[in-house]
């Protein structure tokens, strides 16, 4: 089993979880540590595309929750063998081995809780990211199906769950969230060093 560091994030549709991750990964010094992202939905998001359909629209959503749904449901423990199998498969992973610096991976998108107590097992730290539904519904590019989208059980099977170990409100502007997060990250990471 590959030795896992880094942070999980959950949040509702359009709380910043995707661009967090993405951000906080690209923001680490290449030569004080290597950065990945997972993603507990890239084997859906894979199945969407061969089937031809976009990312962003009402039916890549249905899609998305509908095979979700059933795959949670069908089979029990599926995305964490997946992202197990996907971290021992990472190529930041051989770079780090092969430069003794440490892997930080940062999962965008914890969903369930299951996927968060398998987070939890692996180490990671669990981020909790909180926006109020009116600010939300105004990032969200079809406000119209917000509300019915942003109910569905993907969105909120961990609305109660009070596991996290920290929470970062996303509601003010990109540059206010970032410093949150970077100030968050570097409270768990202490020495890794940030790039300039």
């Amino acid at each position: 089993m590959v030795t896992l560091r880094g942070f999980a994030l959950s949040g509702k549709m359009h709380a910043g979880k995707t661009t967090a991750a993405r951000w906080l990964c690209g923001r680490l010094d290449p030569e004080r540590a290597v950065g990945a992202l997972l993603s507990f939905k890239q084997p859906l998001a894979d199945f969407a595309a061969a089937i031809d359909v976009r990312p962003g629209t009402d039916d890549y959503r249905r899609v998305m929750q509908a095979l979700g749904t059933a795959l949670h449901a069908e089979l029990p423990g599926w995305t964490a063998r997946s992202l197990e199998r996907r971290a021992a498969e990472l190529p930041a992973l051989a770079r780090a081995e092969a430069e003794g610096i440490p892997l930080i991976v940062f999962v965008d998108d914890l969903r369930t809780r299951e996927e968060a107590e398998w987070a939890r097992r692996r180490g990671l730290i669990l981020v909790r990211l909180e926006c109020p539904l009116q600010v939300l519904r105004k990032r969200s590019p079809d406000p119209d199906t917000f509300d019915k989208r942003v109910s569905a059980w993907t969105e909120t099977a961990l609305d109660e769950w009070r596991g996290w170990d920290a929470t970062v409100d996303t509601s003010g502007s990109l540059a206010a969230t970032r410093r949150k997060l970077r100030a968050l990250v570097s409270t768990y990471t202490g020495a890794w060093r940030w790039a300039a």
